[in-house]
C-alpha cells in the first residue's frame, strides 16, 4: 500500500533548485502524508512523527538526509503545485481503494456524495469566502476519492460530473443529497454503470408530500401492514437508537415519481431515540432501484441509514 503511494509521488515534479536538495521530495511528501493520517496537524507534528518513526519510514524510504524539519515541510508545500499533488494522491487512494474491494462480498460500495464548508477557510479581514467542496466518499473504506471546490452550495449539481470523473462506479451505490435529487443526475449516474441513492426533502414537496402521506399509512401508522426490510439498535454515543427501513416495492404507485429513470422501490426509515433531548421520532423516505430482497441486504444493520448520515433527509435510489 505505502509502495503505491511511493511510485505516486515519485512522478511529481520538483519545484527546488537541483543544488540546494537535501531531502528527497518524494519522502516528504510520503512522511507527510502519513503523519496527516495519523492526525497530525501542524508541520511540526508532521516532523515529530517522522522522528517518531523514522525505524518504520526507513522500510520504504531513502532518507539520505533524515527527517526534514518542519520549515523544510513548509516550505515545500508552499511550493509544490496543488493540483499535481491532489492528482498524485487521488490515483493511488483509488488504487487502495479497487484493491482492497477485490476480497470483498460482491456488494455495492456505497460512495457519498456531498458539498461542505471547510472549516476556518475564511477570512474576513481580506474579503475571502469560505471553500466549499464537493467530495465522493467512500464510505465502507473510509477514503475520499475525490474533491471539487465550488462558488456555493448550488453549484453541487454541476459538479458532480467533474467529481465523478475518473471514479470506477460500476456496480457502486453513489448517494446524493436533496440538492441533486434531479432526473439528469440519476441519467448520469446510471450511465456510468452505478446505483443512486438521492435524497428526498421538501424542495420536491409535490413527491416528498406524497411519498410521506404513503409511508404514513402504510408503515407508521398504528397496525400497519407493511413490515420493515430492516430493524437494528444502535447503543453508541450514550444513547439508544432503534432504525427500520420499510420499502415500497412498486414505485409505479407514486404519480410524482413517474418518469424518474430506473426508479423500482421506494424506501422510508424511521429513527428512534431513547434521549430526552432529540426528537424521538425521525422520519425519512427513499426510494431505489433496487429489489426489497436488496434493499434489505443493504439495511441491514442500518447501513444505508447511517452510512448516508452526509446525505441528510429522505432519499431516492435508483439503477
Amino acid at each position: 500500500m505505502i509502495e503505491g503511494l511511493v511510485e505516486q509521488f515519485a512522478t511529481l515534479e520538483d519545484p527546488r533548485c537541483p543544488g540546494k536538495i537535501e531531502h528527497r521530495l518524494v519522502d516528504i511528501l510520503v512522511i507527510a502524508v502519513c503523519a496527516v493520517v495519523a492526525e497530525a496537524e501542524t508541520f511540526e507534528d508532521i516532523a515529530l512523527y517522522g522522528r517518531c518513526k523514522e525505524a518504520w519510514l526507513c522500510g520504504f524510504l531513502d532518507l539520505p538526509g533524515g527527517i526534514p524539519s518542519h520549515d523544510t515541510f513548509r516550505r515545500v508545500f508552499m511550493l509544490i503545485d496543488p493540483d499535481a499533488f491532489e492528482r498524485c494522491f487521488l490515483n493511488w487512494a483509488r488504487a487502495v481503494f479497487r484493491t482492497q474491494g477485490d476480497d470483498e462480498p460482491a456488494e455495492p460500495e456505497q460512495i457519498a456524495v456531498d458539498g461542505k464548508l471547510v472549516r476556518h477557510s475564511f477570512d474576513r479581514r481580506h474579503g475571502r469566502s469560505p471553500l466549499h467542496l464537493v467530495s465522493a466518499y467512500a464510505t465502507g473504506r473510509g477514503l475520499v476519492l475525490a474533491q471539487h471546490a465550488v462558488d456555493h452550495k448550488g453549484g453541487e449539481p454541476a459538479a458532480l460530473p467533474v467529481v465523478l470523473e475518473g471514479l470506477h462506479l460500476d456496480g457502486c451505490l453513489v448517494s446524493l443529497d436533496a440538492l441533486s435529487c434531479r432526473r439528469e443526475v440519476a441519467d448520469h449516474i446510471l450511465s456510468r454503470g452505478a446505483y443512486y441513492l438521492l435524497t428526498l426533502k421538501a424542495n420536491q414537496s409535490k413527491i416528498h408530500d406524497e411519498v410521506r402521506t404513503w409511508f404514513a399509512g402504510n408503515a407508521f401508522a398504528h397496525a400497519a401492514d407493511l413490515r420493515p426490510c430492516a430493524d437494528a439498535f444502535d447503543d453508541t454515543h450514550g444513547r439508544l437508537v432503534r432504525r427500520r427501513v420499510f420499502a415500497c416495492p412498486d414505485a409505479g404507485c407514486f404519480t410524482t415519481l413517474r418518469g424518474w429513470p430506473g426508479l423500482t422501490t421506494v424506501l422510508a426509515s424511521e429513527t428512534i431515540r431513547a434521549d430526552r433531548h432529540v426528537n424521538p421520532h425521525l422520519h425519512r423516505c427513499r426510494g431505489t432501484d433496487r429489489r426489497p430482497a436488496d434493499v434489505h441486504r443493504r439495511g441491514r444493520g442500518g447501513v444505508v441509514d447511517r452510512g448516508s448520515r452526509r446525505v441528510r433527509g429522505s432519499l431516492v435510489q435508483g439503477r
